[in-house]
C-alpha cells in the first residue's frame, strides 16, 4: 500500500509503501458423516483437525449462536440446526469460519398397548410392528393387533417411515387365558353356553 500526502502549498510527499499479505491459511472444514436418518435417541459427531492450529481458540455455533462450553475439536449433535465452527488466532482477533452443516433430528414415534381380553392392540402412528413375548420374537405377529393365548411380558417395537423406532410393553397376568371356539354336535344337535369371566 502507498499513500501520497499533499500540503496546502501543493507539495507532495510519498513515504515508502507498506506490504500487507492477507492470511489465507484459514481453510476450516468440518469432518462429518451423516446417516440418511438421525433419530431422537441418536447423535451425530462433528470434528475438526486442529493439527495446524495449535493454540487457536475454537468455538462451535448453532444457527450462528455460540454454544456454551463447545470449544473442543469434537461436537456431538442431538438437536436440529445449522452447525459451524469458528477459530480465533492466539493474541489477535483474526478468525475463520467453516461452512454450516444442517442436521435434522427425527422425533421418535409414540406407542402404547391396550388390552381387550385376549387381544393386545398397539396404539401408534407408526406403520411397522414386531411383537415379543418374554423377550422371544413372535414370528408372523407384525400387525397392530395380536391374539394372545398365554400370560407373559409382551412388547411391541414400532418403526415409522423415517426408520425411527420406539417400544412399549405390557405385563399380562390374569389367570387362565380362555379361547372359545364354536363347535357343532353330532347330528347338528346344538345348544349354547354363556360364559361370564371376572377378574380380567
Amino acid at each position: 500500500f502507498n499513500v501520497t500526502v499533499t500540503d496546502s502549498n501543493g507539495c507532495k510527499y510519498s513515504p515508502n509503501g507498506v506490504y500487507v499479505e492477507a492470511d489465507t491459511s484459514y481453510h476450516i472444514t468440518i469432518d462429518h458423516s451423516l446417516p440418511s436418518v438421525i433419530c431422537d435417541n441418536d447423535s451425530v459427531k462433528l470434528s475438526f483437525d486442529a493439527t495446524s492450529y495449535s493454540g487457536y481458540f475454537l468455538q462451535w455455533k448453532k444457527n450462528n449462536h455460540s454454544i456454551i462450553n463447545a470449544n473442543d475439536t469434537v461436537l456431538y449433535v442431538k438437536e436440529t440446526g445449522n452447525y459451524s465452527l469458528t477459530i480465533y488466532a492466539p493474541g489477535d482477533s483474526c478468525a475463520g469460519s467453516s461452512q454450516s452443516v444442517f442436521i435434522q433430528i427425527r422425533q421418535l414415534p409414540t406407542v402404547t398397548i391396550d388390552q381387550n381380553v385376549n387381544t393386545l392392540i398397539a396404539i401408534t402412528s407408526a406403520w411397522n410392528y414386531q411383537w415379543y413375548n418374554d423377550g422371544n420374537i413372535l414370528l408372523g405377529d407384525t400387525a397392530s393387533v395380536i391374539d394372545i393365548s398365554s400370560n407373559g411380558f409382551y412388547q411391541v417395537v414400532v418403526t415409522d417411515y423415517h426408520g425411527c423406532s420406539a417400544t412399549a410393553d405390557k405385563l399380562v397376568n390374569c389367570g387362565a387365558i380362555f379361547n372359545i371356539n364354536n363347535v357343532s354336535c353330532n347330528g347338528s344337535c346344538d345348544g349354547n353356553i354363556t360364559a361370564q369371566l371376572s377378574g380380567i
